[in-house]
Protein backbone atom coordinates (compact mmCIF):
# COMPACT_ATOMS: atom_id res chain seq x y z
CA UNK A 1 0.00 0.00 0.00
CA UNK A 2 1.12 3.21 -0.74
CA UNK A 3 -0.04 6.69 1.05
CA UNK A 4 1.23 10.19 1.46
CA UNK A 5 1.49 11.48 4.46
CA UNK A 6 2.75 14.32 6.11
CA UNK A 7 5.93 13.20 8.26
CA UNK A 8 8.44 14.65 10.73
CA UNK A 9 12.13 13.32 9.98
CA UNK A 10 14.35 12.94 13.91
CA UNK A 11 17.71 12.88 13.23
CA UNK A 12 18.95 13.45 16.01
CA UNK A 13 18.24 9.74 17.16
CA UNK A 14 20.28 6.67 16.31
CA UNK A 15 19.07 5.28 14.43
CA UNK A 16 17.23 8.09 12.79
CA UNK A 17 13.30 8.13 12.85
CA UNK A 18 10.52 9.36 11.32
CA UNK A 19 7.04 10.20 12.66
CA UNK A 20 3.90 10.09 11.06
CA UNK A 21 -0.13 9.70 12.27
CA UNK A 22 -2.86 7.80 10.88
CA UNK A 23 -6.50 7.49 12.02
CA UNK A 24 -7.08 3.86 14.03
CA UNK A 25 -9.75 1.50 11.50
CA UNK A 26 -8.27 2.72 8.27
CA UNK A 27 -6.86 0.41 5.68
CA UNK A 28 -3.21 1.50 6.27
CA UNK A 29 -3.83 1.50 10.27
CA UNK A 30 -5.09 -2.01 9.53
CA UNK A 31 -1.88 -2.78 6.98
CA UNK A 32 0.49 -1.66 10.12
CA UNK A 33 -0.93 -3.87 12.24
CA UNK A 34 -0.62 -6.87 9.96
CA UNK A 35 2.68 -5.94 8.88
CA UNK A 36 4.61 -3.20 10.22
CA UNK A 37 7.60 -3.35 7.71
CA UNK A 38 7.23 -0.13 5.78
CA UNK A 39 9.26 1.61 2.71
CA UNK A 40 8.96 5.65 3.16
CA UNK A 41 9.84 7.20 -0.23
CA UNK A 42 11.10 10.91 -0.20
CA UNK A 43 12.11 12.91 -3.14
CA UNK A 44 11.27 12.82 -6.20
CA UNK A 45 11.88 10.74 -9.29
CA UNK A 46 15.42 12.27 -9.91
CA UNK A 47 16.86 12.32 -6.25
CA UNK A 48 15.78 9.52 -4.57
CA UNK A 49 15.31 8.16 -1.34
CA UNK A 50 14.06 5.28 -0.13
CA UNK A 51 13.78 4.38 4.42
CA UNK A 52 12.96 0.98 5.02
CA UNK A 53 12.23 0.00 8.74
CA UNK A 54 9.50 -1.05 11.38
CA UNK A 55 6.40 1.14 12.44
CA UNK A 56 4.99 0.73 16.08
CA UNK A 57 2.18 3.18 17.72
CA UNK A 58 4.20 5.36 20.03
CA UNK A 59 2.48 5.51 23.18
CA UNK A 60 5.02 7.56 25.61
CA UNK A 61 3.29 10.86 26.67
CA UNK A 62 7.04 12.56 26.48
CA UNK A 63 7.83 11.32 23.27
CA UNK A 64 4.27 12.45 21.70
CA UNK A 65 5.08 16.03 23.45
CA UNK A 66 8.37 16.28 21.38
CA UNK A 67 6.99 14.84 18.00
CA UNK A 68 3.72 17.07 18.26
CA UNK A 69 6.12 20.46 18.73
CA UNK A 70 8.22 19.44 15.82
CA UNK A 71 4.75 18.78 13.98
CA UNK A 72 3.41 22.28 14.73
CA UNK A 73 6.54 23.92 13.83
CA UNK A 74 6.69 22.13 10.58
CA UNK A 75 2.94 22.34 9.09
CA UNK A 76 1.50 25.65 9.35
CA UNK A 77 -1.09 27.14 7.49
CA UNK A 78 0.26 29.91 5.61
CA UNK A 79 -2.74 32.39 5.43
CA UNK A 80 -4.30 31.45 9.07
CA UNK A 81 -0.78 30.79 11.00
CA UNK A 82 -2.48 27.87 12.48
CA UNK A 83 -0.60 25.27 13.33
CA UNK A 84 -1.31 21.25 12.53
CA UNK A 85 -1.05 19.21 16.11
CA UNK A 86 -0.61 15.32 15.89
CA UNK A 87 -3.55 15.55 18.56
CA UNK A 88 -6.05 16.67 15.87
CA UNK A 89 -8.14 14.36 15.42
CA UNK A 90 -8.68 11.70 18.43
CA UNK A 91 -8.53 8.69 15.94
CA UNK A 92 -5.44 9.01 15.27
CA UNK A 93 -2.25 7.13 16.23
CA UNK A 94 1.38 8.36 16.20
CA UNK A 95 3.39 6.33 14.57
CA UNK A 96 7.16 5.66 14.84
CA UNK A 97 8.96 4.46 11.81
CA UNK A 98 12.86 3.01 12.91
CA UNK A 99 14.91 3.39 9.75
CA UNK A 100 17.11 0.23 9.10
CA UNK A 101 17.81 0.91 5.62
CA UNK A 102 18.18 3.70 3.51
CA UNK A 103 18.54 3.43 0.03
CA UNK A 104 19.16 6.50 -2.64
CA UNK A 105 20.53 7.85 -6.28
CA UNK A 106 20.42 10.73 -8.34
CA UNK A 107 19.60 11.20 -11.82
CA UNK A 108 21.41 10.29 -14.36
CA UNK A 109 23.01 7.50 -12.46
CA UNK A 110 21.02 4.72 -13.41
CA UNK A 111 21.69 1.28 -11.99
CA UNK A 112 24.25 3.18 -9.67
CA UNK A 113 22.30 3.08 -6.37
CA UNK A 114 24.10 3.48 -2.55
CA UNK A 115 22.71 1.65 0.78
CA UNK A 116 22.95 1.67 4.27
CA UNK A 117 22.15 -0.63 6.88
CA UNK A 118 21.40 1.23 10.52
CA UNK A 119 22.01 -0.48 14.01
CA UNK A 120 18.44 -1.77 15.44
CA UNK A 121 17.22 -0.11 18.54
Amino acid sequence: MVAPVWFWWDGETEPPRVYFITARGTHKARHLAAQAWVEAHLGDGDDVVILRGRAAIVADADEQARVDAAYRAKYVDPHSGAEASIHDNPADDLYRLAIERVIAWSYGTVGTWTEWRLAHE
